[in-house]
C-alpha cells in the first residue's frame, strides 16, 4: 500500500514525480540552478529528486507564497510540527541542508541537515542563533545509502525529537533509543525573509544527492508514524501513542551563529 496523506494535518508533501508539485498545498518548489529528477534507484515513486553541489542546484519557495501555517512562516511563530522524508548523500565531506527554513545570519526558522562530520542535526532557529539537536553518536554516513529522518518539535516544551534509519542496511543507527528528545534554549521564530529551502540553505550547504517524499506535519509524529512512513504502511492519522511527553536520550544539544558551525 502506498503512504495516506488525505489528513488536513498534512501541511506540505512534495513527491517529486518528475516535479515540484505539493501533494497538499500551493508550496509548489522551484528549482535553482538545474535541479532536477532522477529515475535511478529512486527512493519512493518513479523519481526522486536530484541535486548536485557542484552546480548549487536546489528547491525552494518564497515565504509569501507559503501556505498558512507553515512552520517559520512570518507571523506563525511558535507551534508544533514534524517533518520527514528519504535522502541519500554522494559526499558526505561538508555540511548539506536536506530542507529548512532560514536566512544565514539573522533570520534561522529551522533545519534539517547532516554535517561534515556526518552528525545528523535537527536545529531550531531564533534571531541570530540556532538551537541544535544533534543525532549522537555521528551516523557515519555512507555515501549511497538510503535513510529515512522524522524530526519534531514541541512548541510548549521547547523540545525536539529525532529519528533516523537506515534503510539500506535496514537498521536503527541507535538501537538503545530511536526517538530522541533534548530541550532547547528558545522557541521558534517566523521571519519574512528566509525561502523554504530543499538542498540548501541561503548560499551555502547545497546536498548532493537525493530526497524523495518529503512532508510537512502540522502537529507530534512518533516512532510509530515514522516507522510506517517509511515502509509505505502510513493510513492517515497520526498514531494514537503521538504525544508530548518525551524521555532523555542520547542526544546532544548546542547553539551557532551559522547552521553549518
Amino acid at each position: 500500500m502506498a503512504n495516506n496523506f488525505t489528513s488536513a494535518s498534512w501541511i506540505s508533501v512534495w513527491q517529486f514525480e518528475n516535479n515540484g508539485n505539493d501533494e497538499k498545498s500551493n508550496n509548489t518548489l522551484t528549482a535553482h540552478n538545474g535541479a532536477g529528477y532522477t529515475t535511478t534507484n529512486p527512493m519512493r515513486g518513479s523519481y526522486s529528486a536530484s541535486l548536485d553541489l557542484t552546480s548549487q542546484t536546489s528547491f525552494y519557495i518564497s515565504d509569501g507564497d507559503l501556505s498558512a501555517g507553515f512552520p517559520g512562516k512570518n507571523g506563525v511563530g511558535n507551534k508544533n510540527f514534524s517533518v520527514c522524508g528519504f535522502f541519500r548523500l554522494d559526499t558526505t565531506n561538508a555540511v548539506q541542508i536536506i530542507a529548512g527554513k532560514l536566512n544565514a545570519p539573522s533570520e534561522y526558522c529551522w533545519c534539517v541537515q547532516v554535517r561534515d562530520d556526518r552528525t545528523f542535526r535537527f536545529s531550531i532557529g531564533h534571531g541570530t542563533v540556532l538551537y541544535n539537536t544533534d543525532y549522537d553518536p555521528v551516523i557515519a554516513a555512507t555515501t549511497g545509502n538510503e535513510y529515512y529522518f522524522g524530526c519534531t518539535y514541541f512548541a510548549a516544551s521547547l523540545e525536539c525529537r529525532v529519528y533516523l534509519y537506515d534503510v539500506t542496511n535496514d537498521e536503527h543507527h541507535n538501537t538503545a533509543s530511536t526517538f530522541q528528545s533534548n530541550v532547547i534554549a528558545s522557541s521558534l521564530n517566523g521571519y519574512p525573509g528566509p525561502y523554504f529551502y530543499i538542498g540548501r540553505y541561503t548560499n551555502a550547504g547545497y546536498l548532493h544527492g537525493q530526497v524523495d517524499e518529503v512532508g510537512i506535519y502540522d502537529g507530534i509524529l512518533n516512532e510509530t508514524d515514522y516507522d510506517n512512513l517509511r515502509q509505505d504502511l502510513y493510513g492517515g492519522e497520526a498514531s494514537s501513542s503521538s504525544s508530548s511527553s518525551v524521555s532523555s536520550s542520547s542526544v546532544s544539544s548546542s547553539s551557532s551563529s551559522v547552521s553549518s558551525s
